[in-house]
């Protein structure tokens, strides 16, 4: 599963984000998602990844929209 954002004018197949492999997970999964839009920057954490994984390369222009 794939959890994050997609700006739909750029391109709407692809999707900026975290890989989650929820399968070797039991019990309920937390994500947290901030999006900082002014900085064009994404941090994604998950139990794997607490202290958050950074996308720094998003799009400059366009609306970003959550994406599982």
């Amino acid at each position: 599963m794939i959890v994050g954002v997609i700006n739909k004018r750029f391109s709407s197949s692809k999707i900026i984000g975290s890989v989650i492999n929820y399968s070797l997970l039991k019990g309920s999964l937390k994500v947290k998602i901030l999006l900082d839009a002014n900085k064009k920057r994404l941090i994604v954490f998950t139990p794997n990844n607490p202290q958050g994984e950074v996308f720094s390369d998003l799009p400059k222009d366009g609306l970003f929209y959550p994406a599982i």
